[in-house]
């Protein structure tokens, strides 16, 4: 019904700040209830200690997932564009260069297909690349270790909390029109 009436227009320098500000708000105040349940995993031999202020680089493995999302969502021209502005934001909230950032996520982005190859699940690389991050390789059992993989029952904790910080760009897509 609501589709006669056409799509909401959207900037992608807005859209592109939305973006930005929800995925640092939520990693900074998702991060310590993400970092509790990784400390409390029962398949851990040890616990990891993460800290709740250690969440940039979970915000770079949230953003890096959620950009590889973007352009299978969003027309083509829309989702280059939205993409670089959301490194300009980004590099104004890190006080840097966007060059700087974007390089920056592509090399997660590299590192997240790396860890996943030869599946294309970007959740799955999303738990892969945290995994990896933050180093949780010592703290499973000695087989899991040794061969440096994950456990899958730890993974599939991990899966289903990314799942959680995914961006519903589909939604974005159906709901508004991308305007430059």
């Amino acid at each position: 019904m609501l589709g006669i009436f056409g799509r909401k227009k959207i900037g992608e320098e807005q859209l592109a700040q939305i973006f930005v500000n929800a995925m640092i708000s939520m990693s900074q105040e998702g991060f310590q209830d993400v970092s509790e349940i990784i400390n409390e995993d029962p398949d851990f031999i040890k616990t990891p200690d993460l800290t709740s202020d250690g969440y940039i680089p979970f915000l770079f493995v949230i953003i890096s997932g959620n950009l590889k999302f973007l352009p299978k969502v969003l027309e083509g021209i829309d989702s280059a564009n939205v993409i670089a502005k959301i490194y300009e934001f980004l590099a104004q909230k890190f006080d840097t260069s966007s060059n700087s950032i974007e390089q920056h996520v592509k090399k997660y982005q590299k590192e997240m297909s790396r860890l996943n190859h030869p599946s294309k699940n970007i959740l799955y690389g999303m738990s892969k690349l945290f995994f990896h991050q933050y180093d949780l390789y010592p703290y499973q059992d000695d087989y899991y270790t040794r061969v440096q993989a994950q456990n899958p029952l730890v993974l599939k904790r991990i899966n289903d909390i990314m799942r959680a910080f995914i961006w519903d760009w589909e939604i974005i897509g159906e709901e508004y029109k991308i305007t430059s």
